[in-house]
């Protein structure tokens, strides 16, 4: 995933509600309403790019020192450091439905290949640090610290393309979670196959 933060000028949200917060409606003047009408084209949508046209500055990759078991919790450190505007590329996994302690076992069970991709989950399942509290979730990648960012303001992160790595994936479902929790009565976990020439993916 490749992720835009767009840069802050010194006419910034912040900076007006700022000057607004310390001088009140005093502070409503021309130097400070052309701050908030800027910000009005920070929401007008980006040129569309192509894939090959997007050089990220910076790639976060997916290797076990880079992600995390379940959540962030605030005693993580960041993984990587950006700065607003940067474009960031992000990789991600999805460890569903493959058992920790034996995943080479879920690839041969549903006829799948261990190509490179494959390989990378595997070794940070194997590697990757448990919760301490316990809690289950998700493989994430992060955190990442952001420059320039303060508790209370708000971060606008555009997506300029989203791009499959590998050529199948997996959905689960189980009794008591997910969107339907009380229709589903066993578990059970799908895997589907997905044809990048053809964009097209296929439940067998």
């Amino acid at each position: 995933m490749m992720t835009n933060l767009p840069e802050q000028s010194s006419n910034s949200r912040r900076s007006f509600i700022k000057k607004t917060g310390l001088g009140g409606l005093a502070a409503l003047t021309a130097a400070s309403l052309p701050a908030a009408a800027s910000t009005l084209d920070d929401f007008m949508p980006v040129k569309e790019a192509s894939a090959k046209a997007l050089k990220p500055d910076i790639t976060i990759k997916t290797i076990p020192e880079n992600m995390v078991n379940g959540f962030y919790g605030a005693d993580v450190k960041p993984v990587a450091t950006v700065k607003l505007g940067q474009l960031v590329a992000i990789e991600t996994i999805n460890t569903v439905g493959i058992n920790k302690k034996n995943p080479e076992e879920f690839y041969q069970k549903n006829n799948l290949s261990i190509d490179e991709h494959a390989q990378e989950i595997i070794t940070i399942l194997k590697n990757i640090k448990p919760e301490p509290s316990g809690l289950r979730g998700h493989v994430l990648t992060g955190p990442v610290y952001i420059e320039g960012i303060e508790p209370g303001d708000m971060l606008e992160i555009q997506i300029q393309d989203i791009l499959i790595r590998s050529n199948y994936g997996v959905n689960s479902v189980w009794p008591g979670g997910g969107a339907i929790p009380d229709d589903v009565k066993t578990p059970e976990t799908f895997v589907y196959r997905y044809d990048k020439k053809k964009q097209f993916a296929s439940f067998k």
